[in-house]
């Protein structure tokens, strides 16, 4: 992935680390891959493997968007139809989470994998409305309770990511932005290993988990 390019064009802190994550988990995304409230043109969407069946989904139709989907209710996919999901920064806006995960479960086959990431020390994203963050053990807890077993955890960034994405409004120039950005990753891996475990205080979190 390049850092410095993405920097340039605008992206915050966090959407560079989760893009490395999307990057990461590439060996998970196979088949029918189902996106949930990706909108037209998400951001990942380069970074994802070249052979699968892309669904795009949102809440409104939209140039891009290939399935209508209010993940409030029912999905309109078939019992099993689906080999890979992306629940992308969106649980925290949705009214019943357990619900949502339920809706996952039933429409992935067996073996399939669920992609799941969600921010944590960021501002408050009402889209239409912001419910609340998950803490690592919150997010475990509903993807456990939905009878998912989870393969793979990682923390996104930690105190001064998330300080570096809280001010990124202030970087009027890529220049500032990269320098700042940089400065924030080094200064994370300064933090003691005790104080990450014990005090965690992360930009997000990305989990893929298994049927």
């Amino acid at each position: 992935m390049d850092f410095i390019w993405e920097t340039i064009r605008g992206r915050t802190l966090y959407r560079i680390l989760f893009q490395q994550e999307v990057f990461r988990a590439q060996p998970y995304v196979v088949g029918r891959v189902l996106d949930i409230g990706a909108g037209g043109k998400p951001s990942y969407e380069k970074y994802l493997p070249k052979n699968i069946e892309y669904i795009k989904t949102d809440y409104v139709q939209k140039n891009g968007v290939d399935q209508v989907l209010d993940f409030n209710q029912s999905f309109p996919f078939a019992d099993a139809s689906i080999d890979t999901v992306f629940l992308f920064h969106n649980v925290y806006i949705a009214e019943n989470p357990a619900h949502v995960l339920a809706q996952v479960h039933r429409v992935l086959k067996k073996g399939g994998h669920l992609l799941i990431s969600n921010p944590f020390g960021v501002n408050v994203m009402a889209e239409p409305h912001d419910y609340g963050r998950f803490t690592k053990e919150g997010l475990e807890k509903i993807v456990h309770e939905a009878h998912f077993d989870i393969v793979h955890m990682r923390q996104i960034g930690d105190r001064f990511s998330v300080i570096s994405y809280a001010l990124h409004a202030f970087f009027l120039v890529w220049p500032i932005r990269l320098i700042c950005n940089a400065i924030a990753l080094l200064c994370d891996t300064l933090i003691p290993r005790g104080m990450k475990k014990n005090h965690p205080f992360p930009l997000g979190y990305f989990y893929v988990a298994r049927k």
